[in-house]
């Protein structure tokens, strides 16, 4: 619904600074004057609505009721109404659906009340007289205002404000934006320390091991922090990481508590899709570096018990020839893991797999080229189980696909054509373009050797040395600047020191205009792919490239458990 002020419609956005004042006012009096502010409070009983449902919601069922079509019949009648029903859930219990419904009825709006002092809910009737329902909370509102007010702290304030902030992403205005940009040093630890500090400031709970993340579906929305290695998934690895980089037992501590707590959130077992990058594939991941990371059994124990969910599940889950969004990543991650332990549990679901990919591929299955969504994770994945299983025939398809791809190779452009459009795209990134399909003929020349695929690692190599950085807007690693940089850095076309001058020349223009996540929203956005956290994998990886990269789904393999 659109806010409107003096008959005009207007953004919120327009009012944050007065929104944050106002807030920030109260919120400090408040915190400094707890006692007084209590006294005055709850010196009388007096009632406080409860909003349980939003009320414009009961204007549409009361709308939609006097449609003519449902005004016929009142079974009809009865059926507007009767959806209400579907909410039926620990809140919108059936009493209250049966409470809602009877009042709507009757044309009015169903209003639910407390007391201060009481933990009933009260609501007024179909013939306007007050009734209740006892001990609907588990606690009064008094007692709730005290925990409340006395738990207020000035980092509490500043929590709740960046949360606000947060809910405003899409809409502020570039000046409030650039005054509230984080500041980066050209000290690449304090970078990555800078950018944990960042994503903590957004942790609550008493234990502060919840956290919170802005994620996309068709709009910008705060979420709980997932496990997807495409968002939430790799700012666990980065806390990791960088724990054991520094030695830092607390830092470590800290993402022991958020990974339980996320997937206490959200369970694996309940997923259906089936992609290294999001689902169960990406705690078998999480899971299994974090093994070889640390050495701890818990680690292993749980890897092992995903990897059997999935086995025992397969039926369920959706199969899709994509990369990124379906089931070709994790394939090629199984590979990857399964030739590190030859576990007899990864060959079987690998066979599992390919089998039912080898099925669903025909010559029209793919029309794009590029890693993320086109030919190349495809013939990737071929390739790599094939290797695996000892199946020829996988290699062989994953050659074909790959042949298809240089079809659509452009000798002037000197590279692959984006062919989801008629217009020349020079594309470079990791998703579409020269650097994810480098990237997956490098890893595809690990398990064979083709002159056809040494060519194009050659041709793709030529070109992404000839990148001009500068040009390049995005910052994210899916389809930005650390994306580049990191697949520099894993096929070593770039030494050490080049890398970092062109990550703190980078860190110059981000204190200049902003971090542009992949989502282009200028907000704080935390997942790897796409937010500030793949900033950090990436530097980390420059300082100590033993961490293995999300890009290239590669596994830990220090070994040395300190």
């Amino acid at each position: 619904m659109s806010l409107k002020l003096r008959g005009e419609v207007v953004s919120p956005a327009k009012y944050l600074y007065k929104i944050e004042e106002g807030f920030k006012d109260v919120s400090l009096f408040v915190a400094d004057n707890k006692q007084e502010f209590l006294d005055i409070a709850l010196n009388q009983e007096y009632n406080i609505r409860q909003v349980l449902r939003a009320t414009y919601i009961y204007g549409m069922y009361m709308a939609a009721s006097e449609h003519p079509k449902y005004l016929k019949d009142e079974d009809d009648y009865n059926k507007v109404f009767d959806v209400l029903k579907f909410s039926e859930n620990d809140v919108f219990t059936k009493e209250i659906i049966d409470i809602e419904i009877s009042i709507l009825k009757s044309r009015n709006i169903p209003y639910f009340y407390t007391k201060l002092y009481k933990n009933n809910l009260y609501y007024i009737d179909k013939n306007g007289d007050e009734q209740k329902i006892e001990n609907y909370y588990l606690k009064s509102l008094d007692e709730v205002l005290k925990e409340k007010v006395n738990k207020l702290s000035y980092d509490k304030i500043e929590h709740q404000l960046r949360i606000i902030r947060l809910s405003f992403v899409d809409e502020v205005s570039e000046s409030y934006k650039s005054r509230n940009r984080v500041s980066y040093t050209k000290d690449l630890c304090e970078v990555i320390e800078k950018v944990i500090d960042t994503i903590e400031k957004y942790s609550f709970g008493d234990e502060k091991n919840y956290m919170v993340d802005l994620a996309l579906c068709n709009k910008l929305y705060i979420v709980l922090m997932n496990y997807s290695l495409y968002e939430g998934g790799s700012v666990l690895l980065l806390l990791n990481y960088y724990a054991h980089f520094k030695k830092n037992n607390e830092l470590k501590a800290r993402a022991y508590k958020l990974l339980n707590t996320i997937v206490e959130n959200y369970p694996y077992a309940e997923e259906e899709i089936l992609s290294a990058y999001s689902g169960i594939g990406s705690m078998i991941y999480i899971y299994y570096n974090l093994y070889k990371l640390w050495g701890e059994e818990e680690y292993k124990n749980k890897f092992e018990e995903v990897l059997n969910i999935l086995n025992n599940g397969l039926d369920k889950y959706k199969y899709e020839l994509d990369y990124l969004n379906g089931n070709s990543s994790i394939v090629f991650m199984l590979s990857n893991i399964y030739k590190d332990c030859s576990n007899p549990i990864i060959e079987e679901i690998l066979l599992k797999i390919v089998n039912k990919l080898e099925d669903m591929y025909t010559d029209n299955s793919v029309n794009k080229t590029g890693l993320a969504h086109g030919y190349s994770g495809v013939g990737l994945a071929f390739i790599a189980a094939g290797h695996r299983l000892k199946k020829e025939k996988y290699i062989e398809l994953g050659k074909r696909i790959i042949e298809k791809e240089d079809s659509y190779y452009d000798e002037k452009l000197c590279n692959w054509r984006d062919i989801r459009t008629t217009e020349n795209k020079d594309l470079v990134y990791w998703c579409y373009g020269v650097g994810g399909i480098t990237l997956a003929r490098y890893m595809m020349l690990k398990d064979i050797d083709s002159n056809i695929i040494k060519d194009d690692l050659n041709k793709g190599i030529n070109k992404l040395k000839e990148i001009d950085l500068s040009k390049i807007e995005n910052d994210s690693m899916c389809h930005g600047f650390f994306g580049i940089v990191d697949m520099f850095n894993i096929m070593n076309i770039h030494d050490v020191s080049e890398l970092k001058t062109m990550v703190k020349a980078r860190i110059d223009k981000i204190n200049y205009n902003g971090f542009e996540d992949g989502f282009k929203s200028d907000g704080d956005i935390f997942g790897g792919m796409i937010g500030i956290s793949g900033m950090a994998l990436t530097i980390l990886r420059i300082l100590c490239d033993k961490y293995p990269s999300i890009l290239s789904l590669g596994i830990y393999r220090g070994n040395d458990y300190e």
